[in-house]
């Protein structure tokens, strides 16, 4: 069983497999390791599939290529969302 996974016309298998479209690249998704298309990442962070588009163009987001596939790891993107946290000043009256 295969059900469509992205834009790119990947495929996950119900062995947890991603399948490139182009049929080059396969990779296995590890049990602690969560990969994103672009459209899941910009679900999870609220933002517009373009937005993430021109960040990975320029280079702004850590990202994977598979081929003309573009994959976000999990963990990576929290890791680089928590060295955007802008702290809160103290009020000194």
């Amino acid at each position: 069983m295969f059900e469509q996974d992205d834009e790119c016309g990947n495929v996950t298998s119900a062995h947890g497999r991603i399948l490139c479209a182009n049929g080059r690249h396969a990779m296995v998704k590890e049990h602690d390791r969560r990969l994103l298309n672009k459209r899941q990442l910009a679900d999870y962070l609220g933002l517009q599939v373009y937005t993430i588009d021109a960040w990975v163009s320029q280079r702004r987001i850590p990202h994977i290529k598979l081929g003309k596939c573009v994959r976000f790891d999990l963990s990576e993107i929290e890791t680089w969302l928590k060295g955007k946290k802008v702290e809160r000043m103290s009020a000194s009256f």
